[in-house]
């Protein structure tokens, strides 16, 4: 049961694709898009921690 104070938790998707493919479309049709299921409202330090992960994921320089 969610306390009163406490914010409702929404989930949202994430599309990643590499910027070689044109749209979502495109990177799904070459086996290369990603998904992430986040909720919102997420801590500053989940963010951080959801950034690095992503960055590590799909190989960007200074991950």
């Amino acid at each position: 049961m969610q306390n009163q104070n406490t914010p409702a938790q929404e989930k949202h998707t994430v599309y990643l694709f590499n910027a070689e493919h044109a749209d979502k479309t495109a990177a799904k049709q070459a086996g290369k898009l990603f998904t992430l299921d986040i909720e919102h409202p997420m801590t500053l330090n989940d963010l951080s921690l959801l950034c690095e992960s992503v960055a590590d994921a799909v190989g960007a320089p200074g991950g």
